[in-house]
This record gives structure tokens, C-alpha cells and sequence, in this order.
């Protein structure tokens, strides 16, 4: 096996055991995305946002996933073609209609790592374009770190009724 495949594998099972994480240890139901993480106070500053708002993020989130896990397997393929397609579908300008005020609900933090994260895709796509595996793979990294930074530093919560 190739070190970029084992690189991928591991990426992948990595984020599969991150996943299996939230899945085991999610609080469940409606107000689930308030509860507090392990019965503790969560540090993490709240963005309260409304029932359409706060699916569109979350339907987001779990594009992101799908996206990275579509990402491992065509690298895994060695096919730079699919990769650029699929990063070009998180990166900056990709036709996404968010809800509205969902963008000033952000704090200034927040849309920073968001842009970096989207950043990221668009330089996955690039390097992509130049089969270039060791550029993709640092533009992976930093998306997933901004993906990381922001779940660490941020919560969602429902806008108060």
C-alpha cells in the first residue's frame, strides 16, 4: 500500500471514529443541540439561530463529512478529476442559498474559520487540478483544522422563543 493510500485510510478511519463519537455520546431530541456536553457547562460560545438556520448549518455540517469521506475514496482511486468536482462543491462561490440573516448571526470568529475552511476546499480543488497530492493534502489538513478550531470554540443553540 502506497503512503497516500494509508494516509487516506487513516484519514478515514479517523473521521469515521469521530462521527461514532458524536453518534455515541450526543444528547438526543429537539433541544439536544443546546444541552451542555457530559452533564458540564460548554465553554464554547452559543449562536442562537432559528429552526431554518440552524438545519441549513447542520445539513452543512453533515455535507462537509460526506464531502471528506468522497474526497479520501477518490484519492484512494488516484482520481484528481473527482477530487477537484468534489471540492469544488464546498469551495467559496458554490451557489449555496443560505437562510436569511443566517450570515449575521455569525460572530466575526466564526466567519473567519468559515472562510478558511471553504479557502481550503478551493485550494484542494486547485491542487487537484495539478495532481498535486502533497498540495491537496496540506489543503485538507487545513480545512479539517478550521472544522476543528470552529466545533471547539462554537455551539449552536436554538434562538429563544
Amino acid at each position: 500500500m502506497t503512503k497516500m493510500r494509508s494516509n487516506a485510510l487513516l484519514a478515514l478511519l479517523a473521521a469515521l471514529l469521530i462521527v461514532l463519537g458524536f453518534i455515541a455520546f450526543a444528547p438526543v431530541g429537539k433541544d439536544a443541540v443546546s444541552q451542555p456536553v457530559a452533564g458540564q457547562d460548554d465553554p464554547r460560545e452559543a449562536i442562537a439561530l432559528n429552526d431554518e438556520q440552524l438545519e441549513y448549518v447542520l445539513a452543512q455540517m453533515r455535507g462537509f463529512l460526506v464531502s471528506v469521506q468522497d474526497l479520501d475514496s477518490a484519492l484512494y482511486e488516484n482520481d484528481f478529476q473527482a477530487i477537484a468536482q468534489i471540492a469544488a462543491k464546498q469551495a467559496p462561490g458554490a451557489g449555496r442559498n443560505p437562510p436569511s440573516g443566517l450570515r449575521d448571526a455569525f460572530p466575526d470568529g466564526f466567519n473567519m474559520m468559515r472562510k478558511q475552511m471553504r479557502g481550503a476546499f478551493a485550494r484542494m480543488e486547485q491542487a487537484a487540478l495539478q495532481s498535486d497530492p502533497e498540495a491537496f493534502h496540506a489543503a485538507k489538513q487545513r480545512a479539517l483544522s478550521a472544522c476543528n478550531a470552529c466545533h471547539e470554540g462554537y455551539r449552536f443553540v436554538p434562538e429563544p422563543e
